[in-house]
């Protein structure tokens, strides 16, 4: 199914392509796609990747990433999309970049991750290779974990003080 979905998808784009090149013209076409381009590539480098650095840290730490960090990274993946010449990936990377829609993708995928964790059909993959660079400075994820039994308190706090310390010159 996901070969189709792979085969399929810039089969569709290229027809997409043509036909809105039939209805306009081949340079209105040309210059969407530049300009779609260039839009995806500064919004990618306007979201950094300090974004996908932090992910990947969090996953390896074994952290659930914060609500912010997985928008932030689905802002990242539809700044991608827009970058990729075509139509449909356009669409859907504006999708990905709408608080409304990103906000209903984050729930769809949650709900999806947690239904599988439940289920105990969730794994998780490392590789040395590394990915862009991203792997430096990390631990090396072949290393041999130990496993050890822990105990989980729930601390709250009681009373939190502030004091506010002034210099003197």
């Amino acid at each position: 199914m996901i070969l189709l979905l792979i085969l399929l998808f810039p089969a569709l784009e290229i027809y997409l392509m043509i036909r809105i090149s039939e209805l306009y013209s081949f340079g209105d076409v040309l210059l969407y796609f530049i300009s779609m381009g260039i839009l995806g590539s500064f919004l990618m480098r306007m979201l950094g990747s300090g974004t996908l650095q932090e992910l990947q840290v969090m996953t390896q730490a074994g952290r659930e990433p914060s609500k912010l960090l997985l928008h932030r990274g689905l802002m990242l993946f539809g700044a991608f999309l827009i970058m990729i010449p075509g139509v449909i990936s356009d669409v859907l990377g504006v999708l990905f970049l709408l608080p409304g829609t990103r906000h209903l993708i984050l729930w769809l995928v949650q709900s999806y991750l947690q239904k599988k964790m439940k289920s105990g059909n969730l794994k998780f993959f490392a590789s040395g290779a590394g990915f862009g660079g991203f792997s430096q400075g990390f631990p090396n994820p072949s290393a041999r974990r130990e496993e050890r039994d822990a105990t989980v308190i729930d601390i709250q706090a009681l009373e939190s003080q502030t004091r506010v310390v002034k210099e003197t010159e």
